[in-house]
């Protein structure tokens, strides 16, 4: 599952459903949105619908300069392909230029499988403007993370927000993620050189880390 969040603090969860190949989300629209014709009008140039596929329009407002694009680690064989290849399901592959900021989950060492440096590099290299990258760090019972959707209670889909992490934790799993990258790059640096081919290595920005926790709207 693949899924998008609204708001640099706070989160909204868009999700890609696979057996339908379109995105949903049980966030509701900004208020701006539905307070009257102007406001909409002035709502719709700062929140694009972005996000739509081969089988569903996009029709997911998205503020470019504002929101983050989330995918939490739901399957026990953590990210795989679905988020290696997220870009080939955009019926609009423009608007992975739109997106500033990508956030996935940090995932312990001994749960990694052994493909998801890889894919998580990919995915990171998707995405041409780029400005930052955020790791999550999750409870550790499953929550928003490596538990198949249809088995999670309905209140996984709540609204959540994210809470900087600093101190020797914050730099030891950033700088763990940028190993990690690196790792992949210099292996895809060293396929090409054997085969004559040029190979540029990418660029990796900056890396944030958080915690999450629920938003308590009561």
């Amino acid at each position: 599952e693949i899924v998008l969040v609204t708001g640099v603090q706070t989160c909204a969860l868009p999700i890609y459903e696979p057996t339908t190949h379109s995105f949903r989300t049980p966030t509701p629209p900004p208020a701006l949105l539905h307070t009257n014709r102007e406001s909409r009008h002035e709502a719709q140039r700062a929140f694009p619908l972005l996000f739509g596929t081969a089988s569903a329009v996009s029709h997911i407002p998205f503020h470019p300069a504002n929101d983050t694009l989330y995918f939490p680690r739901r399957s026990t064989m953590g990210y795989d392909d679905s988020l290696r290849d997220f870009g080939a399901f955009m019926a609009t592959p423009s608007d992975l230029q739109r997106v500033r900021v990508v956030a996935l989950d940090s995932v312990d060492c001994r749960e990694k499988r052994p493909w998801e440096a890889y894919d998580k590099a990919v995915f990171v290299k998707s995405f041409p403007r780029l400005e930052n990258m955020v790791l999550v760090r999750g409870p550790k019972r499953a929550w928003l993370s490596n538990i198949p959707r249809a088995m999670g209670p309905v209140q996984e889909e709540r609204e959540v927000e994210f809470v900087g992490v600093e101190g020797e934790e914050g730099r030891r799993v950033a700088k763990g993620f940028e190993a990690a990258f690196f790792a992949e790059e210099e292996a895809l640096a060293r396929i090409h050189c054997e085969s004559g081919a040029d190979y540029e290595v990418a660029r990796l920005p900056p890396v944030m880390v958080v915690s999450k926790r629920r938003v308590d709207r009561g």
